[in-house]
């Protein structure tokens, strides 16, 4: 098998090898050296961009991780049984909680820029969460291996959220030709 792949392999090389490059300057055909460069240069950018990507990503991560415990917090103040503090002390956390998601929504926009509506916001949400629920199944491909029981919990776990990423990849779609039907409509009128 390994040897066929080998022999497949050196003929098609053999045959690009014959093609006129069309970057060369003086009209030479491909050379070795020419995909060699091409492909230290693919992978440098390649691995330039997804670390870029996964950096940005593991902020998303963080600051939807903050903001879960922000809501946790309101969900607890809500129910007066749970928590008992004096007056004072319900302002100094309700002024904490509402720095603290002020210093949220600053983040999300820094990291998202200003430009993305709210129902992208909302896809990239989703984007980030699968992103984080995926990520020990990408690991394992450069990393130590999982074993299957927690591969399948991972893959469960994205078979549940499908259904609600779905939900919203259809009401944003909604919403976009609803913009698009009124602000057309209302330009060419």
């Amino acid at each position: 098998m390994a040897v066929q792949r080998r022999r497949v392999t050196q003929s098609e090389l053999k045959a690009l090898l014959e093609q006129r490059n069309p970057h060369s300057r003086n009209g030479q055909n491909y050379s070795r050296v020419f995909f060699k460069q091409q492909w230290a240069a693919q992978r440098a950018f390649q691995a330039d961009h997804t670390d870029a990507e996964e950096a940005r990503m593991r902020k998303m991560v963080a600051i939807y991780e903050r903001e879960n415990v922000i809501d946790l917090v309101w969900a607890q103040l809500q129910n007066p049984r749970i928590f008992r503090a004096t007056e004072s002390e319900v302002r100094d956390l309700i002024n904490a909680i509402e720095a603290e998601s002020e210093a949220l929504k600053e983040d999300i926009t820094n990291l998202l820029g200003e430009d993305m509506p709210d129902g992208d916001a909302e896809l990239f949400v989703q984007a980030v969460h699968l992103r984080a629920e995926r990520q020990p199944v990408l690991d394992t491909k450069t990393g130590p291996r999982l074993g299957t029981k927690l591969e399948e919990k991972i893959f469960k776990a994205q078979n549940d959220r499908k259904p609600a990423v779905m939900k919203m990849i259809t009401e944003y779609n909604v919403q976009y030709s609803e913009y698009k039907s009124t602000r057309l409509g209302c330009w060419r009128e």
